[in-house]
């Protein structure tokens, strides 16, 4: 299981403190490839695994996908003149956020009450994916 903490932590200890912890002679990348799961505010792990990978991650690994955000509050594939935003606004509220958790947490609360907040939340919607 990835610790990114104690990744951190021998980031600092290679470069900050000269230690050789072999930090250099691993992977370049540790990508979390996250698990779709349904809705859930009492979720208290995210399911998905890490995998380490080589820097840039190849093509043929890869499934990179461009997607455009529309006037109409929607994401699509193809961006026509008459869906270009000019410009999105929101008010700044300190503690937006906040819900997500913390340092390097995963979204695990309820985020539903700051989505509400119209004046203060950007939402983009789209119909759900299909599986690759």
């Amino acid at each position: 299981n990835y610790d990114g903490k104690l990744e951190a932590s021998r980031w600092f200890g290679q470069f900050l403190r000269g230690e050789d912890n072999g930090f250099l002679t691993e992977q370049d990348v540790t990508v979390f490839v996250q698990d779709s799961y349904l809705p859930d505010p009492s979720i208290e792990e995210v399911p998905g695994s890490f995998r380490y990978e080589e820097w840039p991650i190849p093509e043929a690994r890869s499934n990179a996908q461009t997607y455009f955000l529309t006037n109409e509050h929607s994401l699509t594939e193809q961006l026509s003149e008459s869906q270009r935003p000019d410009f999105h606004h929101t008010r700044y509220v300190a503690s937006s956020g906040l819900e997500t958790g913390w340092w390097w947490n995963v979204p695990t609360g309820d985020q539903a009450p700051l989505d509400s907040l119209t004046d203060s939340v950007l939402i983009y919607e789209t119909e759900p994916f299909e599986d690759a």
